[in-house]
């Protein structure tokens, strides 16, 4: 990684990046970690668009070293690929911006989540620091943050727990 290319998310104020090999190696060490505990389902998944490659390689890798063993390994890309497809599909029949990178719906969920842990003392966002913007101006947003709601964010975050 050549850190003076601001590429993908680096280009974000504030991003953190590991390379996907780092990713895998901690994935799977976490899943190993829970099957040497006595687990015996260990359950890979991200809600986020990098990693889904690498967590897919690691779940193949461990089902053929654990599988004979009674030790089932799952990856489930769902909880990321098709909450985006709901949430895409709803902004646009309802006539909101379908946004990249901490826009309207990832603004919603923190929203929701915040008000699930702290209550009605919102901790997490700062009303009066969103923004309706793309990614050039350095903010790490590209969309419209604005539009989030509670009750959008609600509606995704329980998307990725009823999905089958």
């Amino acid at each position: 990684m050549d850190p003076a290319k601001k590429t993908n998310h680096m280009r974000y104020a504030g991003s953190v990046n590991i390379s996907e090999e780092t990713f895998g190696a901690v994935a799977h060490d976490v899943a190993l970690s829970a099957i040497s505990a006595g687990f015996r389902n260990a359950v890979l998944m991200c809600d986020h668009g990098g990693g889904q490659a690498a967590l897919s390689k690691v779940a193949e890798q461990m089902i053929k070293e654990w599988a004979l063993k009674g030790i089932h390994v799952y990856y489930i890309p769902d909880l990321y690929y098709k909450e985006k497809e709901i949430m895409k599909e709803y902004m646009q029949k309802h006539g909101l911006p379908v946004d990249l990178h901490a826009g309207t719906d990832d603004t919603s969920e923190v929203l929701y989540v915040d008000k699930m842990v702290n209550g009605e003392s919102t901790e997490w966002i700062r009303p009066g620091k969103l923004v309706n913007t793309r990614e050039a101006d350095g903010t790490g947003v590209d969309g419209d943050q604005t539009k989030g709601t509670v009750d959008l964010g609600k509606m995704f975050t329980d998307a990725k727990f009823l999905l089958r």
